[in-house]
């Protein structure tokens, strides 16, 4: 019977190492496996401040009129911005503005886009940020286009 359990433990083990083994190769490999790895790709990514900045300054540059909206597609690996006129289906990664009557700047920055499963990525204003109390621990963000909801935690500072 000490035998049989001793077995019954090693198998066990065996398995959690496999299934764990699999869950890595699934995260970390370039196969598109659905399902199996959204729960890891449900975030914004990496922030890189220096390119993070020079997409706002791109932006800044762009001449936006005061209380308009503009949208542009974005080369995330070189930030490179080019405008675009689609809005509600634009789906991979771009950056959304809006300039204020007083000339202030709001940019999000979208780096990854699961259609249904979410847009995530970062969010850039010349005014410090007040985020209103939303639910659940969730704060909302004025902010143009749907990304718009965060928690305390993912500050950055008092701009991002």
């Amino acid at each position: 019977m000490k035998g049989c359990l001793k077995i019954s433990l090693v198998l066990a083990g065996v398995c959690v190492l496999l299934v764990a083994g699999c869950g890595v190769l699934a995260t970390y490999t370039s196969f598109d496996l659905g399902l199996i790895t959204l729960p890891f790709k449900q975030n914004a990514g990496r922030f890189d401040r220096k390119l993070m900045e020079s997409i706002v300054e791109k932006v800044r540059h762009s001449k936006l009129e005061p209380d308009t909206q503009a949208t542009f597609s974005l080369d995330p690996i070189t930030g490179a911005i080019s405008p675009t006129k689609r809005e509600l289906d634009l789906y991979g990664s771009y950056v959304s503005a809006v300039v204020s009557p007083s000339g202030r700047l709001k940019v999000v920055i979208v780096t990854r886009n699961l259609g249904h499963a979410g847009s995530y990525g970062f969010a850039f204003s010349d005014d410090p940020w007040a985020p209103s109390p939303w639910e659940h621990g969730i704060y909302y963000l004025d902010v143009p286009f749907h990304v718009d909801m965060t928690r305390p935690s993912m500050k950055i500072d008092d701009h991002w």
